[in-house]
C-alpha cells in the first residue's frame, strides 16, 4: 500500500510540476530563445540539419523539463513522508510492552 501511494504521489505531482513548469515556458521569453538557439547550434555543430537540430533542441528542452518536474515530485514526496514518520512517532510511545518468556516465568 505505502509503494502504491508513494508511486501515485510521485505520478500526480510529476504532473502538477510540469504544468507549472510549462507555464513559464513562454517562446517570447529571451531566456528560452537563447536556451533553445544553444542547444540547436550544439546539434548543428554535430552534423544535424537545421530542421533536426531544432526538433532535437525542443527534445532537450522537453527532456530538461519533465527531469526538473520529477525531481520536485520526489522532493514533494520526501516532505511528506517526512511529516507521516513524525506524526507516527508519538504512536510509538502509545505502545505497550509486552513481558517477554523469561519475565512470565519469573512472575
Amino acid at each position: 500500500m505505502g509503494i502504491s501511494l508513494v508511486t501515485t504521489g510521485l505520478e500526480r505531482r510529476g504532473q502538477f510540476h510540469r504544468d507549472r513548469l510549462v507555464g513559464h515556458l513562454d517562446p517570447a521569453n529571451v531566456n528560452v530563445q537563447n536556451a533553445l538557439e544553444g542547444m540547436r547550434n550544439s546539434m548543428l555543430a554535430h552534423g544535424a540539419s537545421f530542421a533536426q537540430a531544432t526538433q532535437q533542441a525542443y527534445a532537450m528542452l522537453q527532456g530538461t523539463l519533465q527531469r526538473q518536474a520529477e525531481m520536485l515530485a520526489y522532493i514533494d514526496n520526501f516532505w511528506m513522508l517526512g511529516l507521516a514518520t513524525l506524526l507516527l512517532v508519538p504512536c510509538v510511545l502509545l505502545v505497550k510492552r509486552t513481558r517477554s518468556g523469561a519475565q512470565l516465568a519469573m512472575h
